[in-house]
Parts: C-alpha cells; structure tokens; sequence
C-alpha cells in the first residue's frame, strides 16, 4: 500500500511540475506575440502617415502648377520649386504639402543647365 501512494505521489508531482512549466512558455509566447503585434501596428502607422504626407505634397504642388505661375529661374532654400501666388507673394510646397511662404531675399538662383 505504502508504495503505491508514494508512485501516485511522484506521478502527481510529476504531472504539476510539467503544468507550471507549460504556463509559463504560453505566458512569455503571448508577450512575445504581443510585442510584435504593437510594432507592426506602430509600423504600419507611420508609413500611412508617411503617404498620406505625400499624397499632401503631390496634389498640393499639382495644385500651385494649375493655379499659380512657377518661377523657372529661381528655387527655394533646399532647392524646391517656388510659386508665386495672386498677391505677388512667393512660396514652396514642403514635405506636408503646406505653402511655406518666403522673403525675395531667401530665393536662389537656378543653376543654368550646360550642354
């Protein structure tokens, strides 16, 4: 008798400790599973936000082509295109596609092309 309760004692042992360790790999899988899901979502946030910028950009400058005049021998402080609008005011399309408008003095010259 003695040694059958002490064999279910170990296989009960046994089996409890095979339980715990079993929960504790479920648990750090989950985290793990956790953490790649909010850095995807992250991820995939920024390069939304990152087309929706460049969509802005495009149908912004589209937009200064149609109703304003570009001007062909001047560029802005990084080399954009500059427009002038209705009031004579000069202005670029930044990477958000906001005018940023600019003094006369912040214009550039345009490099002349050499053939």
């Amino acid at each position: 008798m003695k040694k059958i309760i002490l064999i279910a004692g170990c296989l009960a042992f046994c089996a409890m400790s095979t339980n715990v360790y079993a929960q504790n790999d479920d648990h750090s899988t989950l985290q793990h599973v956790e953490k790649g899901v909010k850095k995807g979502a992250h991820e995939v946030k920024k390069g939304v936000k990152r087309g929706a910028h460049e969509v802005a950009q495009q149908s912004s400058e589209l937009k200064a082509d149609a109703t304003h005049h570009e001007l062909e021998t001047k560029m802005g402080p990084h080399g954009e295109d500059v427009f002038v609008d209705d009031n004579g005011r000069y202005f670029y399309v930044d990477q958000k596609g906001h005018n940023v408008y600019l003094k006369k003095s912040a214009l550039r010259n345009k490099a002349k092309d050499k053939k």
